[in-house]
């Protein structure tokens, strides 16, 4: 709590956010009206619409003229005085709109006008001293919150993607994706390599050979099956920015509970924030439908409220298998606690006034009492250091949605991979060779025709052996994959000496993101000049930084995800960034290189 709100004697001072305010305004408004209808009002729900319709279009515009006002005279932040000040200016400029059109749709006369606003004076000075300041409070915290759930979510996912990678599973994927894609291109090109059996009849002439090769060559599986991986690579990359974002909010929302047990553990909230919560929850309720005597006999069931919060925090700090749950079985029994005092006062006084709405008393309020307790213990500053230390473990369901992630960026990885080399290795040789028979046909020439031939069946009979990896240190690897841009653009690329001798197969995933960052840089941004620069991190990290010159600059925050995206992320678990200025594109890639 002190992180949010820090004590009086520091003299803190927070940004004046009011973006939470207006989300404030509609829940309140809302909250009025449902018991306005039902309770206070029934007979005259018209006027109470029309009330409540025009009094939130007030509030919203008082609330932007304060904005403008603050914006003016230039002032940004304010301590605890200044939020009370605005505070009552706005509750009190509230409660005597309201009470005006209260007299105008004649739901109160000219002689009850004083005494409903010394009724409604107590729930708006809560509103000017508690709630209006705790909005705007949170609101400027608002950012600091959110950066520090996604940090949270960032460091889970690498985390989590890293140990995945790491897995015996993720090693029998990798052999049973590799298996499976052989073995489908073996297929092929044996059915390929015994149909040309039919070309070995001796007595038939070079031009009738050739013709048989040239139709099989022409009409066979090899292509289509090429084709059919490079669909296989992209045919998961639908997700858009906004299901990025819903994708986000899920995986976060599944670590909820770990975080908040910790939390909840190591730093409980103070029990006079359950009962301060309580009071000031229960406050509108006690001026609608308490008599004095009856909020006299309510204050004793606060020190039993008081107890149970002490309770709930012997428990936490206690420790124990269930303590949360014990935990969270107390909190909601002091939300059900204005309920029974209700009945409590049921049974003491005759006639009792006492007669609040059971939909909000025995099940709004208990419910919107555990949500508040485990939100103010969310944002505790034991939530923010366990977040900065690495003290959460990833949840099962976190880390198996993070595994289905990694699998499915390697398959496309690997169908991208095998459809390139079907494509570059297998299909473009068949085709070299089928202009060499052609010739030697035309030549007349049976020796070359042969040969020719042998090449081809030697191709087809092995047809997996030049894409069996071959381990290059990271100097030698990074060299292979520029080779195609010699000539084409200018590339300067500079590696740590301490890194060049590494090898291993995460040098080949380095050359593989490098690969593809070029690729787009010139494809797609028409660079011209790009830099390279490897150095050393803590290890087992390495730095990648590619700077380039790109007319067409990438997204920075991609709006659907490629499969370019997936290699990325797949190689660096999701350590990498886009960023654009002094017209060069630059991204920044850190990655494990020996794990």
């Amino acid at each position: 709590m002190r992180s949010i709100f820090p004590p009086v004697k520091s003299k803190p001072t927070f940004n004046l956010d009011f973006s939470l305010a207006y989300v404030g305004i509609f829940l309140l408004s809302f909250s009025i009206l449902g018991t306005e209808l039902t309770k206070l009002y029934p007979q005259n729900r018209s006027e109470i619409i029309q009330i409540r319709i025009i009094h939130t279009i007030f509030l919203i515009a008082i609330l932007f003229l304060t904005q403008l006002i603050l914006k003016a005279i230039k002032l940004k932040k304010s301590g605890y005085l200044g939020l009370a000040i605005i505070g009552i200016c706005l509750s009190i400029a509230s409660l005597f709109f309201r009470v005006y059109l209260m007299n105008v749709f004649g739901l109160i006369s000219n002689f009850e006008l004083q005494s409903y606003f010394f009724e409604q004076l107590p729930i708006s000075l809560v509103q000017a001293f508690f709630w209006i300041p705790v909005v705007i409070i949170l609101g400027a915290q608002r950012n600091k919150i959110f950066a520090a759930f996604k940090e949270y979510e960032k460091r889970l996912i690498i985390s989590a993607r890293r140990s995945i990678r790491q897995s015996n599973t993720f090693d029998q994927l990798k052999k049973q994706v590799d298996k499976d894609f052989r073995d489908e291109l073996e297929l092929h090109t044996h059915q390929l390599l015994g149909s040309l059996t039919y070309s070995d009849d001796k007595e038939k002439s070079l031009s009738e050979k050739n013709e048989i090769i040239q139709r099989y060559l022409k009409y066979n599986n090899l292509r289509e099956f090429s084709s059919a991986l490079n669909k296989k690579s992209e045919s998961l990359t639908g997700y858009s920015k906004f299901n990025q974002d819903m994708h986000s909010l899920s995986l976060i929302s599944k670590q909820f509970n770990i975080l908040y047990n910790y939390v909840a553990r190591k730093s409980p909230i103070p029990a006079w924030v359950y009962t301060l919560l309580t009071f000031v929850l229960i406050l509108p309720n006690y001026v609608h439908f308490f008599t004095a005597k009856e909020i006299l006999l309510s204050l004793p069931p606060y020190l039993v409220i008081h107890l149970i919060a002490l309770k709930i925090n012997n428990v936490l700090t206690g420790g124990g298998k269930y303590a949360v749950l014990q935990a969270n079985l107390l909190t909601i029994l002091i939300g059900f606690m204005p309920f029974l005092e209700t009945e409590f006062a049921r049974l003491l006084i005759d006639n009792s006034k006492s007669r609040m709405p059971w939909e909000i008393i025995a099940l709004f309020y208990p419910l919107g009492y555990f949500v508040y307790i485990r939100f103010i213990q969310i944002i505790q500053p034991a939530a923010i250091s366990a977040i900065e230390l690495d003290e959460i473990y990833a949840s099962p369901a976190l880390t198996q949605a993070i595994s289905k992630i990694v699998k499915d960026e390697f398959r496309q990885s690997m169908a991208h991979q095998w459809a390139t080399y079907i494509h570059g290795k297998i299909l473009t040789r068949l085709a070299a060779t089928s202009l060499k028979l052609e010739q030697a046909v035309a030549n007349n020439d049976p020796k070359n025709f042969q040969i020719g031939l042998d090449n081809l069946k030697q191709i087809l009979e092995n047809p997996t052996r030049e894409f069996e990896y071959n381990r290059l240190d990271l100097s030698n690897e990074i060299a292979s994959r520029l080779v195609p841009w010699e000539g084409l653009i200018s590339i300067n690329l500079k590696i740590d000496p301490e890194l060049e001798a590494i090898a291993n197969e995460r040098v080949k995933d380095l050359g593989e993101a490098i690969e593809e960052i070029i690729s787009n840089s010139v494809r797609h941004g028409g660079s011209q000049n790009i830099l390279i620069d490897i150095t050393s991190l803590n290890h087992p990290d390495i730095h990648v930084r590619i700077e380039d010159d790109a007319i067409n600059p990438l997204p920075s925050a991609p709006a659907r995800i490629g499969l370019g995206t997936k290699i990325l992320n797949l190689v660096s678990d999701g350590r990498w960034s886009i960023a654009r200025g002094d017209a060069k594109t630059t991204v920044n890639l850190t990655m494990s290189i020996l794990d």
